[in-house]
């Protein structure tokens, strides 16, 4: 019984030490971490970026989030958005791009 549980207790401990080897080696190993998460399209987006330029790092991670919300407002199922129009209208009428080819 002693034998069979140091042996699970063994194994258990072997595949921490392995997730957190592969966990270690995922991370850089110089410059700034950044993650910022928000509720876009239904879903919580995190968007996590590595660099030495900090400053940079921010204006990238707002950029995509701001495309993502401008996107939600294009289709999303707000008023005003390219879908809502569509759903509703009966008369033509332009949409935006990104609209077109979906």
């Amino acid at each position: 019984m002693v034998t069979s549980f140091r042996r699970i207790l063994i194994g258990v401990l072997l595949l921490s030490l392995l997730a957190a080897l592969a966990w270690v080696r995922q991370r850089p190993e110089a410059g700034e971490m950044l993650s910022r998460r928000q509720l876009v399209m239904g879903t919580v987006v995190e968007i996590t970026a590595y660099g030495d330029d900090l400053p940079r790092l921010e204006a990238g991670i707002a950029e995509a989030m701001a495309e993502m919300v401008r996107r939600e407002a294009l289709l999303g199922p707000g008023a005003g958005s390219d879908l809502e129009r569509l759903r509703h209208s009966t008369e033509p009428f332009e949409v935006a791009a990104e609209t077109a080819e979906v």
